[in-house]
C-alpha cells in the first residue's frame, strides 16, 4: 500500500465510528502484521487490545468486527510470542 493511501486510512479511522472504526484498525493492522511489523500491529489495535495475553474489548461491535478482531489478535499473540522467546 502507498503512503497516500495509508495516510488516508489513518485519517478515516479518526473519524469513523463503531464497526466502521474497527474494520479500518484491523486493516491497518493486518497490514503491519503481514509486513511482520507485529509490534505496530499490536500498538495499532490497543483502543480494542491493550494487553496482549487479554481479551479485545467486543462491546458494542457488530458480529463481523468481533470476528475480525478475535482472529487478528489471536494470530498476532502467535507471532508476539514467537518473536519474543527468548533462547
Amino acid at each position: 500500500m502507498e503512503i497516500n493511501q495509508m495516510e488516508s486510512m489513518e485519517l478515516e479511522a479518526l473519524t469513523a465510528t463503531g464497526n466502521d472504526r474497527a474494520h479500518i484498525i484491523c486493516a491497518r493492522a493486518r497490514e503491519l502484521q503481514d509486513a511482520q511489523q507485529f509490534e505496530d500491529a499490536k500498538l495499532v489495535l490497543a483502543e480494542y487490545w491493550p494487553t496482549v495475553g487479554e481479551r479485545p474489548k467486543l462491546d458494542g461491535l457488530d458480529t463481523g468486527a468481533r470476528a475480525e478482531l478475535l482472529l487478528l489478535t489471536g494470530t498476532l499473540t502467535g507471532w508476539l510470542g514467537s518473536v519474543r522467546q527468548m533462547p
